[in-house]
């Protein structure tokens, strides 16, 4: 298995979409030379520009630092359900390791629960 770099995934995604780096710096309203750098691992992006390369490729910041290898985004889930919301987010920040959300997910389950019993303010 070959692993890819950020800027490999990137290029490569840019590429599959027929995409100029000039037109993926004027969509993103951000410089060339920042885009080519990018691509060439000479400079790392920032969280926010991370997130803003995700979305526009339609993928998650997981998948583009190489913690993924499944380059479809997390689907949105339903506004009723927090859990998912939670997981959504969770997984969004790229982050946290699989262990780390799955944690965090228990943990919020089980304070969910607790107060649902009406244990919340009891001593």
């Amino acid at each position: 298995m070959v692993i890819e770099s950020l800027g490999e995934r990137l290029r490569r995604l840019r590429q599959e979409r027929d995409r100029s780096q000039e037109q993926v710096a004027r969509d993103l309203n951000l410089s060339f030379s920042i885009i080519s750098a990018y691509e060439r691992n000479e400079r790392q992006p920032p969280v926010d520009k991370l997130q803003m390369l995700a979305k526009y490729y339609d993928t998650t910041v997981a998948y583009l630092l190489g913690e993924s290898d499944d380059p479809s985004p997390t689907p949105q889930p339903d506004s009723g359900d927090v859990g998912a919301q939670l997981e959504y987010f969770l997984r969004g920040t790229g982050r946290l390791t699989e262990r780390d959300i799955k944690v965090i997910l228990r943990l919020f389950d089980e304070l969910a629960r607790a107060n649902e019993d009406g244990s919340e303010g009891k001593s």
